[in-house]
Protein backbone atom coordinates (compact mmCIF):
# COMPACT_ATOMS: atom_id res chain seq x y z
CA UNK A 1 0.00 0.00 0.00
CA UNK A 2 2.92 2.35 0.63
CA UNK A 3 3.85 2.23 -3.07
CA UNK A 4 0.37 3.41 -4.08
CA UNK A 5 0.45 6.21 -1.50
CA UNK A 6 3.89 7.35 -2.68
CA UNK A 7 2.86 7.31 -6.35
CA UNK A 8 -0.28 9.32 -5.52
CA UNK A 9 1.80 11.90 -3.64
CA UNK A 10 4.34 12.06 -6.50
CA UNK A 11 1.44 12.71 -8.91
CA UNK A 12 0.07 15.50 -6.73
CA UNK A 13 3.51 17.07 -6.38
CA UNK A 14 4.06 16.88 -10.15
CA UNK A 15 0.70 18.58 -10.67
CA UNK A 16 1.58 21.35 -8.22
CA UNK A 17 5.04 21.95 -9.67
CA UNK A 18 3.78 21.84 -13.25
CA UNK A 19 1.10 24.39 -12.29
CA UNK A 20 3.57 26.70 -10.59
CA UNK A 21 6.47 26.54 -13.02
CA UNK A 22 4.82 26.26 -16.42
CA UNK A 23 4.11 23.47 -18.81
CA UNK A 24 0.37 24.16 -18.66
CA UNK A 25 -1.50 22.05 -21.21
CA UNK A 26 1.43 20.96 -23.37
CA UNK A 27 5.08 20.23 -23.10
CA UNK A 28 7.40 23.18 -23.75
CA UNK A 29 9.85 20.96 -25.56
CA UNK A 30 10.54 22.26 -29.04
CA UNK A 31 9.49 25.88 -28.67
CA UNK A 32 11.39 28.22 -30.97
CA UNK A 33 13.39 25.51 -32.70
CA UNK A 34 15.16 27.24 -35.59
CA UNK A 35 12.77 29.46 -37.54
CA UNK A 36 9.76 27.31 -36.78
CA UNK A 37 7.87 27.11 -33.51
CA UNK A 38 7.14 23.38 -33.58
CA UNK A 39 4.96 23.45 -30.47
CA UNK A 40 2.83 26.42 -31.57
CA UNK A 41 -0.87 25.71 -31.74
CA UNK A 42 -0.48 21.95 -31.74
CA UNK A 43 -2.78 21.53 -28.77
CA UNK A 44 -2.18 19.67 -25.55
CA UNK A 45 0.20 16.76 -25.41
CA UNK A 46 -1.05 13.38 -24.22
CA UNK A 47 2.34 12.89 -22.56
CA UNK A 48 2.58 16.28 -20.79
CA UNK A 49 3.54 16.71 -17.15
CA UNK A 50 -0.12 17.40 -16.32
CA UNK A 51 -1.34 14.22 -17.99
CA UNK A 52 1.29 12.11 -16.25
CA UNK A 53 0.48 13.78 -12.92
CA UNK A 54 -3.21 12.95 -13.32
CA UNK A 55 -2.35 9.33 -14.15
CA UNK A 56 -0.10 8.94 -11.10
CA UNK A 57 -2.64 10.59 -8.81
CA UNK A 58 -5.46 8.36 -10.07
CA UNK A 59 -3.28 5.25 -9.96
CA UNK A 60 -2.00 5.95 -6.46
CA UNK A 61 -5.38 6.98 -5.07
CA UNK A 62 -7.31 4.03 -6.48
CA UNK A 63 -4.57 1.56 -5.51
CA UNK A 64 -4.51 2.91 -1.97
CA UNK A 65 -8.31 2.64 -1.66
CA UNK A 66 -8.33 -0.93 -3.02
CA UNK A 67 -5.52 -2.08 -0.72
CA UNK A 68 -7.16 -0.36 2.28
CA UNK A 69 -10.38 -2.25 1.43
CA UNK A 70 -8.50 -5.53 1.70
CA UNK A 71 -7.99 -6.34 -1.97
CA UNK A 72 -4.92 -8.31 -3.08
CA UNK A 73 -2.03 -6.55 -4.83
CA UNK A 74 -2.72 -7.74 -8.41
CA UNK A 75 -6.44 -6.80 -8.51
CA UNK A 76 -5.64 -3.52 -6.73
CA UNK A 77 -2.98 -2.76 -9.34
CA UNK A 78 -5.36 -3.53 -12.22
CA UNK A 79 -8.10 -1.30 -10.79
CA UNK A 80 -5.48 1.39 -10.11
CA UNK A 81 -4.23 1.12 -13.70
CA UNK A 82 -7.77 1.52 -15.03
CA UNK A 83 -8.50 4.47 -12.72
CA UNK A 84 -5.20 6.19 -13.56
CA UNK A 85 -5.76 5.69 -17.30
CA UNK A 86 -9.32 7.02 -17.04
CA UNK A 87 -8.18 10.11 -15.14
CA UNK A 88 -5.35 10.61 -17.67
CA UNK A 89 -7.81 10.44 -20.58
CA UNK A 90 -10.29 12.78 -18.84
CA UNK A 91 -7.52 15.30 -18.14
CA UNK A 92 -6.40 15.16 -21.78
CA UNK A 93 -9.96 15.58 -23.06
CA UNK A 94 -10.51 18.53 -20.74
CA UNK A 95 -7.24 20.18 -21.85
CA UNK A 96 -8.20 19.59 -25.50
CA UNK A 97 -11.59 21.19 -24.92
CA UNK A 98 -9.95 24.24 -23.32
CA UNK A 99 -7.47 24.49 -26.19
CA UNK A 100 -10.29 24.51 -28.76
CA UNK A 101 -11.93 27.39 -26.88
CA UNK A 102 -8.91 29.67 -27.29
CA UNK A 103 -9.19 32.66 -29.57
CA UNK A 104 -6.38 34.05 -31.69
CA UNK A 105 -6.25 37.82 -31.85
CA UNK A 106 -3.03 37.98 -33.83
CA UNK A 107 -3.46 40.26 -36.82
CA UNK A 108 -1.66 38.87 -39.85
CA UNK A 109 -1.50 40.04 -43.45
CA UNK A 110 -3.67 37.11 -44.51
CA UNK A 111 -6.38 38.12 -42.01
CA UNK A 112 -6.38 41.71 -43.32
CA UNK A 113 -7.04 40.75 -46.95
CA UNK A 114 -10.68 41.51 -47.60
CA UNK A 115 -10.98 44.00 -44.72
CA UNK A 116 -12.53 47.40 -45.39
CA UNK A 117 -10.79 50.54 -44.19
CA UNK A 118 -11.14 54.31 -44.29
CA UNK A 119 -8.47 56.42 -45.98
CA UNK A 120 -6.75 58.67 -43.42
CA UNK A 121 -3.96 60.04 -45.63
CA UNK A 122 -5.16 60.52 -49.24
CA UNK A 123 -3.73 58.26 -51.92
CA UNK A 124 -2.19 60.57 -54.50
CA UNK A 125 -2.07 60.02 -58.24
CA UNK A 126 1.73 60.53 -58.31
CA UNK A 127 2.94 58.18 -55.58
CA UNK A 128 -0.13 55.92 -55.41
CA UNK A 129 0.58 55.65 -51.64
CA UNK A 130 -1.51 56.62 -48.62
CA UNK A 131 -2.70 55.31 -45.26
CA UNK A 132 -5.90 53.71 -44.03
CA UNK A 133 -7.43 52.73 -40.73
CA UNK A 134 -9.48 49.55 -40.55
CA UNK A 135 -11.38 47.86 -37.72
CA UNK A 136 -9.33 44.67 -38.06
CA UNK A 137 -6.12 46.47 -37.07
CA UNK A 138 -5.38 49.05 -34.38
CA UNK A 139 -2.72 50.88 -36.37
CA UNK A 140 -2.72 52.76 -39.64
CA UNK A 141 -1.63 50.73 -42.65
CA UNK A 142 0.41 51.95 -45.61
CA UNK A 143 -1.54 51.26 -48.77
CA UNK A 144 -1.13 51.51 -52.51
CA UNK A 145 -3.86 52.08 -55.06
CA UNK A 146 -3.80 52.55 -58.85
CA UNK A 147 -6.25 55.45 -58.65
CA UNK A 148 -6.46 58.62 -56.58
CA UNK A 149 -8.51 58.22 -53.40
CA UNK A 150 -9.42 61.06 -51.05
CA UNK A 151 -9.44 61.07 -47.24
CA UNK A 152 -12.54 59.49 -45.74
CA UNK A 153 -13.18 57.16 -48.69
CA UNK A 154 -13.75 53.45 -48.03
CA UNK A 155 -11.35 50.94 -49.59
CA UNK A 156 -10.98 47.15 -49.46
CA UNK A 157 -7.62 45.44 -48.95
CA UNK A 158 -7.10 43.03 -51.84
CA UNK A 159 -3.48 41.95 -51.38
CA UNK A 160 -0.45 42.28 -49.13
CA UNK A 161 2.90 43.04 -50.69
CA UNK A 162 5.84 43.43 -48.34
CA UNK A 163 4.14 45.52 -45.65
CA UNK A 164 2.24 47.66 -48.15
CA UNK A 165 -1.35 46.68 -48.76
CA UNK A 166 -2.95 46.96 -52.18
CA UNK A 167 -6.45 48.42 -52.01
CA UNK A 168 -9.42 49.04 -54.31
CA UNK A 169 -12.20 51.59 -53.86
CA UNK A 170 -15.43 50.17 -52.45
Amino acid sequence: MIVFICLGIVGLMMFLFASMFGGHDHSDMGHDFGDHDVAHDTGPSFFSAFSLAFFLTGFGGAGTLMKASGWATIPSSLIALLAGSALWALAFLFMSMLHRQQADSTVTSAKLVGAVGVVTIPISAESHLGKIQCAACSEELIVRCDEEVGAGARVRIVESAGGIYLVKKC
